[in-house]
């Protein structure tokens, strides 16, 4: 069972995949519509999208686009004058998603917790248990590795906490209001 605001922005939902009990909150935004004719986001298990974030499918830029230097825009803001291909975008399971964070990422593992007004950019990895902090960048084709915490700052690594994303990631999607100190 999946909960979706009547608020939410879901455009082509043909071409989104949600493996269930995902939670889609007010304003949250939810791009199908650029797509390749084939399914272009994949939502995993309990995943939540808070309120006014925007996940998109990854513009994977030509060649010739890169080396002028326009590879550091987001999916969200596409003049439709680049030349590229949208990339599948694959979010894990038990991933919170905070209140106005754009997401435009290639993947997203399992056991994430991205913090309010972060941005990831395009074809950016986050690996598998991963802290992003408030308000941080992930620029274009950066690789997070698995259990780090991204700051404004830098990564540092994550000693344990996967078990309690999991069960916040459980709770908010039950509506119980489980508030996590940054997200």
């Amino acid at each position: 069972m999946n909960y979706i605001s009547p608020d939410a922005c879901i455009k082509e939902a043909k071409y989104i995949i949600t493996q269930g009990h995902s939670s889609i909150a007010s304003g949250a935004q939810v791009l199908g519509d650029r797509n390749n004719g084939k399914p272009v986001i994949s939502l995993g298990k309990y995943t939540v999208l808070a309120e006014n974030c925007c996940l998109s499918p990854s513009l994977r830029v030509a060649e010739s686009s890169l080396s002028s230097g326009n590879s550091s825009s987001t999916s969200a803001d596409i003049s439709g004058t680049k030349s590229g291909k949208f990339y599948p975008v694959k979010i894990g399971d038990y991933v919170y998603i905070g209140a106005r964070s754009v997401i435009s990422a290639a993947n997203v593992g399992s056991h994430v917790l991205i913090g309010s007004d972060c941005v990831v950019k395009d074809m950016a990895v986050i690996g598998d248990g991963c802290v992003l902090m408030p308000g941080t960048v992930v620029e274009p084709y950066q690789k997070i590795g698995s259990y780090q915490i991204l700051e404004k700052n830098g990564l540092r690594e994550m000693d344990s906490g996967i078990e309690c994303i999991d069960r916040f990631c459980e709770l908010q999607f039950q509506g119980i209001n489980s508030h996590w100190p940054f997200a």
